[in-house]
């Protein structure tokens, strides 16, 4: 599973060609299989936007963002239009995807996060 975060440079709450990629450290993602454990976890670091969490079984997952300190999960946070993502949107006061099922090494399931100042 892939994806980027995006920081909202204008306040809109969307992403738009003013907005830049979010180069900030500490936001926590994590892939929580239906049993409640947490089957693999990743942290940015300003030097990359990107993420990249491995799918270590196939299971029925749900993503969990939490942003640092004094920034907020935009409701903008939405499948970016790559290979089309089984998550509608994400819910940003629980940081939280709906339950999705991925196939061990799926292809195509790539999620941008949209995250603003609190």
């Amino acid at each position: 599973m892939t994806g980027s975060f995006w920081f909202d440079e204008n306040g809109d709450g969307m992403q738009n060609e003013q907005d830049t990629f979010a180069l900030i450290d500490d936001i926590v993602i994590e892939l929580i299989d239906n049993n409640g454990n947490v089957a693999n976890t990743y942290v940015t670091s300003n030097q990359n936007t990107f993420f990249d969490i491995y799918v270590p079984y196939v299971a029925t997952y749900t993503i969990k963002v939490t942003a640092p300190d004094g920034y907020v999960l935009l409701d903008g946070s939405t499948p970016n239009g790559w290979p089309q993502f089984i998550v509608d949107e994400m819910d940003p006061t629980m940081g939280e995807t709906e339950p999705v099922t991925i196939e061990e090494c799926e292809f195509g399931v790539n999620l941008s996060i949209g995250i603003g100042l609190e």
